[in-house]
């Protein structure tokens, strides 16, 4: 075995002839070098570190052998490990594999911030479509190197990137506005609902079309626990009745106490097997003390056998611009506050369900309204003063320019919406790292039912943040049914296939049958799910809800 010096030597060898592969553009090649310096140094001890041999060798459970770099080479070490990680991103550029140039610039950046490796980053994201990792990998390289040209014009290339992308967003959601300026094809039976008639979901009702195959997939759920928040009608109620269906031992309905309330916990009681229990737990999402109430009930109806399933799905849309009693905006505070809190007091018993089945999972319901309007949870406090406390009226107002706040030219109640589903998809996907990183068995999942036929409609247009000729247009020519709608919620709650990180939307956009958009926290299709992903909107939704809450975290 050749002394730590002797393989320094031969590792730099290996560099530079990659460096000399690189320049004759074989890219593979060069690779090949780069990968073989590590072969040399991997071994190698550095002061205060461990050797990748010794943690390989200490994961197997074995001792292995490593030899400490002389102090007079550990800077050369430390620089000639990040040196070729930064040359192997290049090479990753140069191929098109762009993940693995993210990985090698990241490897780059453990030793110290270098310009280079953020800008190469920053390449690799723009090219994935990642606008918002880019931007922030660039700014990062300018503020290194202020002077240089080549980051100035990758700047001004995702400006194009970010106009581009915004451009067809809009074009998407054009569509669904599109039918405003069509006269309505209503049909025979119901001819008499006209475009400007009082909203009524019972008149805009569509078919079910796929929600008894979803369910017929589905596996058993016998011995499971599954507690469900805002389940008196749509989408949560289809979701409590499946459960029942499927056989779950303890279905949980986390509901305001109301007639609606009693019907609903009366048609699922109907549905479920010999010896399951179907129970109210009053739970009012707008006060924190109900919520903590309500978790404590919980905690003592599943016991020691904890909780298999937890589905955030209540929620309000485009209301008032008011305050909660805790001072909050009223949306973030039902929407993605008090769900967050109801988390955090139940963690513990998803924790013990999964420790005993191997399985437990969380999941949020975001909604479309995630991507629109156009806009980010940017860390500056324009944003995060969503997640605040503030005066009522403080916060866009209250009003029906839907339009408007689509095209990005006002706030508002649609605004402040999509707020809270971003935060909600943004929240799921880094709960889902921070599960990971603790080795934890429970999966954190986020969904979208599409465009469905509910009361969250109606209730908008109560407030007056809905026009009826809007609810009419939209839910009559481009929503599927609320059963149908709860399909991705289903599937994310019980499929088999479903894992951390992944993310159910239909497959046509506003309706059909759901399939994933997010894997594991990585988005399926490039350029999308860019917002849901983006590490600031992640970390934002995190650290902004925990200081809401007034928590560290839910664990």
């Amino acid at each position: 075995m050749a002394d730590p010096s002797e393989q320094i030597a031969q590792a730099e060898a290996y560099k530079q002839e990659g460096n000399t592969r690189f320049k004759e553009q074989n890219f593979r090649g060069a690779l090949g070098s780069y990968h073989k310096v590590f072969c040399y140094i991997n071994g190698l001890q550095l002061p205060g570190e461990r050797s990748q041999a010794s943690q390989y060798a200490e994961m197997m459970g074995k001792s292995a052998t490593s030899f400490n770099v002389p102090e007079e080479k550990v800077e050369d070490v430390k620089k000639l490990k990040q040196s070729t990680n930064l040359n192997m991103a290049a090479c990753y550029l140069k191929l098109g594999e762009h993940r693995k140039c993210i990985e090698s610039c990241t490897k780059a950046l453990a030793t110290c911030p270098l310009s280079k490796a953020y800008f190469r980053r920053g390449q690799a994201h723009l090219e994935l479509r990642n606008l918002d990792e880019a931007k922030e990998d660039f700014e990062q390289a300018r503020a290194l190197e202020p002077q240089d040209p080549a980051v100035e014009k990758e700047l001004k290339r995702l400006k194009q990137a970010f106009s581009q992308h915004n451009s067809q967003e809009k074009k998407r959601y054009a569509k669904l506005f599109s039918k405003m300026n069509e006269e309505p094809k209503w049909g025979a039976e119901s001819a008499s609902l006209k475009l400007f008639s009082d909203f009524n979901p019972k008149a805009v009702e569509r078919p079910e079309e796929i929600y008894e195959e979803v369910l017929a997939k589905l596996p058993s759920l016998t011995g499971k626990s599954v507690a469900i928040t805002g389940c008196t009608t749509g989408l949560g109620f289809y979701l409590a009745l499946l459960a029942a269906r499927k056989g779950a031992a303890k279905v949980l309905l986390l509901n305001r106490p109301s007639e609606r309330a009693s019907a609903a916990e009366k048609a699922v009681a109907d549905k479920k097997s010999a010896g399951a229990q179907v129970m109210t737990i009053p739970c009012d999402l707008m006060s924190f003390d109900s919520v903590r109430e309500a978790a404590g009930k919980v905690q003592s109806v599943v016991g020691s056998q904890g909780l298999d399933v937890l589905a955030l799905n209540a929620g309000v849309m485009a209301l008032n611009d008011i305050r909660t009693s805790e001072g909050f905006d009223v949306q973030m505070h039902t929407n993605q506050l008090a769900h967050v809190l109801l988390l955090s007091k139940l963690m513990p018993q998803l924790e013990a369900c999964a420790n005993q089945k191997g399985d437990a999972r969380v999941v949020f319901h975001s909604s479309s309204a995630r991507d629109f309007p156009f806009c980010d949870l940017e860390a500056i406090p324009s944003k995060a003063k969503y997640f605040k406390k503030a005066e009522p009226n403080t916060l866009g107002g209250s009003h029906q320019w839907m339009l408007s706040e689509v095209a990005g030219l006002c706030g508002g109640p649609w605004t402040r919406y999509h707020m809270t589903k971003l935060a909600n998809s943004a929240y799921a996907m880094k709960l889902h790292e921070e599960l990971q990183s603790r080795g934890s068995k429970v999966k954190s999942l986020a969904v979208d039912p599409g465009a469905s036929v509910t009361e969250l409609q109606r209730t908008s247009i109560t407030q007056g943040n809905m026009s009826n000729c809007m609810g009419n247009v939209m839910m009559r020519g481009n929503a599927q049914s609320a059963a149908d709608g709860s399909t991705p919620l289903a599937m994310a709650c019980f499929s088999p296939e479903a894992n951390s990180g992944d993310f159910y939307m239909p497959d046509r956009g506003f309706v059909g049958r759901p399939i994933k958009s997010i894997g594991a926290g990585v988005p399926l299709v490039a350029g999308k799910e860019a917002r849901t992903t983006s590490a600031a909107n992640k970390n934002l939704a995190w650290e902004q809800t925990h200081s809401a809450l007034g928590i560290a975290s839910v664990f």
